[in-house]
């Protein structure tokens, strides 16, 4: 951004170089409206607030890290080091922030407006570096064994971070050889990708609107429990089916059952021959057909060209041929 106002300028043709700067010759300061209060020592800046804090009038907590346009100005010194204060406005209401630097205990103080989170950790748990008192500074300067014990401890945790950087150092040594490893990816990538090709190919073909999951063991023991019927169709269900429709439903005498089932096939198979249906191997497989005649009776219905003059239905047979053997008798 600075660079971009550095360099992307516009100089009005009446200006010249002896006018001085084009800041000067328009009467602005390069920071523009940032420097609007700098006559009272004030610049604009961006701060990041640098922990949690609770709005002194609100009650809502600020986390760390959220961003602010403040006004920053020196308000003291602590020895030759200037002691700096931000000034900003809470974001949910319009209560007034001052956090100013201490260069003694090197952090952040809040001086007004608001009040700083406390919050307790343990040094490992963070893994951030514990700073020593002046206490124990002291301590260490005038116990000998005392800066031996301390010594001792650093060097424990320092014998175990050791530990610790070696696995990671092992752990990244498996991807030390970019080429191989983006060969594998891309190798495994193809792989999978023909993978999913096929499984699409394979749902295309079956016209299927979404994708199957692979068939497993559980899938083939379902689909043989799966039942249709333990009936087979008879191979002369069509001649049943006409018999049964053009049977007499009137009651008759038990002494005219045979002449009943006599007509009833007669009539299905004239009307077979009618639609034009082969029955010439429904005889062997008919049980009705081997219950009435011998062994040895051939019944034999072929389709042939009607004769154009005039019958009745009995007629409508002609040119089909019968051969019975009892008819002889």
């Amino acid at each position: 951004m600075a660079e971009r106002k550095a360099v992307n300028k516009w100089y009005p043709p009446d200006w010249d170089p002896s006018k001085g700067s084009i800041n000067q010759y328009r009467g602005q300061h390069p920071l523009r409206d940032r420097a609007r209060k700098l006559d009272q020592g004030i610049l604009v800046i961006r701060f990041e607030m640098p922990f949690n804090i609770w709005c002194g009038q609100c009650e809502r907590m600020i986390a760390k890290g959220v961003r602010f346009n403040a006004e920053k100005k020196c308000v003291g010194k602590y020895f030759t080091t200037k002691i700096w204060e931000f000034t900003m406005k809470c974001p949910s209401c319009s209560n007034v922030i001052t956090v100013q630097t201490d260069p003694k205990n090197t952090e952040y103080v809040v001086v007004g407006g608001g009040r700083r989170k406390v919050e307790d950790f343990d040094v490992d748990d963070a893994e951030v570096i514990e700073f020593m008192d002046d206490e124990t500074r002291a301590k260490i300067n005038a116990d000998p064994m005392f800066a031996l014990d301390v010594r001792g401890s650093h060097k424990l945790k320092a014998d175990l971070d050791a530990e610790r950087i070696r696995e990671l150092i092992d752990l990244q040594s498996q991807f030390e050889d970019d080429y191989a490893t983006s060969r594998k990816l891309r190798s495994d990538f193809r792989t999978a990708k023909r993978v999913r090709l096929e499984e699409a190919k394979e749902a295309h073909r079956d016209n299927l609107p979404y994708p199957l999951l692979p068939a497993s063991k559980t899938d083939e023991l379902e689909s043989t429990r799966v039942w249709f019927g333990n009936e087979k169709p008879s191979p002369n269900h069509h001649l049943e089916r006409l018999s049964k429709r053009h049977a007499t439903i009137l009651p008759v005498a038990s002494s005219t059952s045979g002449s009943r089932k006599v007509h009833s096939r007669s009539a299905a198979i004239e009307l077979a021959a009618r639609r034009g249906i082969n029955i010439s191997s429904f005889r062997k497989h008919s049980p009705s057909l081997s219950t009435s005649h011998p062994p040895s009776s051939t019944i034999r219905v072929t389709r042939k060209q009607r004769s154009k003059s005039p019958s009745n239905g009995s007629a409508s047979l002609l040119g089909s041929q019968y051969d019975d053997d009892d008819d002889d008798d």
